[in-house]
């Protein structure tokens, strides 16, 4: 519902703002109006059976905007996504955090949204890169129109208690590259028990540009390491995670999260 200054309502009627027919459950919703005032919700849907992430876009008339809600979450899996916060930056689009099991445990994600409803980013972003199946939840948002940037924040359970976390989204759309990060990857296949030899086995760097490119690898599961005597960094996480099923005729992009030690 909209009301004005003086506590009237301004539409006829209440608004439903999920436009599924169905029967399945919607809550939890969270709101942000852009500089037009559209004003975009986004809440957690059970239509699809699990939970999720959903979003639509009204005008200031009430009216949607968008033929269908759209789906936040790009996971196809059926996995939970919960508790949603939103924030509109300067030229309407508009950046969602939730919490996510995909991961089997609670982690916090972030997508961005341009106003008509596409998302930016190919793969939703996991905002908290700690290892381990700690607990993450009850994200939040804002942004800081001063720096061009949005802003998350969450309860984190990685130091055994709960303390807050944060972290700038817009990081991760601009990752920075290291270069001559020496690494092992091997391959799972053994060719050898006693002791132990693996298939493959190879000891490499990254280049000027903080790439490394493999080719020839054959049918297996790798796993990516720092070589054990490299103290610069420590990977606090990989994407997608270790070890890393690469099939027949699959390329795969690796990104390694480090931390300066």
């Amino acid at each position: 519902q909209k009301y004005d200054t003086d506590g009237n309502s301004v539409w006829t009627n209440d608004v439903k703002i999920n436009t599924d027919s169905g029967t399945s459950n919607q809550y939890s919703p969270a709101i942000a109006v852009d500089s037009a005032n559209n004003f975009y919700i986004v809440w957690m849907d059970e239509r699809n059976g699990d939970q999720d992430i959903y979003a639509q876009k009204y005008d200031t008339d009430g009216n949607s905007v968008w033929t269908n809600d759209v789906k936040i979450n790009t996971d196809s899996g059926t996995s939970n996504q919960y508790s949603p916060a939103i924030a509109v930056d300067s030229a309407n689009n508009f950046y969602i955090v939730w919490t996510d099991e995909r991961n089997g445990d609670q982690d916090i994600y972030a997508q961005k949204y341009g106003s008509g409803g596409t998302a930016s980013w190919g793969d939703d972003l996991r905002l908290n890169i700690n290892t381990g199946n700690s607990i993450q939840n009850n994200p939040k948002i804002k942004y800081n129109f001063s720096e061009n940037k949005p802003y998350g924040v969450w309860c984190d359970a990685r130091d055994t208690d709960y303390n807050i976390y944060a972290s700038n989204i817009d990081l991760y759309g601009s990752i920075n590259y290291i270069p001559s990060v020496p690494l092992t990857i091997t391959g799972m296949k053994k060719i050898g028990d006693s002791p132990i030899v693996y298939k493959y086995q190879e000891n490499k760097t990254t280049d000027s540009i903080g790439h490394l490119l493999l080719s020839n690898m054959e049918w297996d599961s790798y796993q990516i390491e720092l070589k054990s005597s490299y103290t610069d960094y420590s990977i606090i996480m990989t994407k997608p995670s270790m070890p890393m099923g690469l099939l027949p005729d699959e390329t795969k992009e690796v990104i390694l999260y480090l931390k300066h030690n």
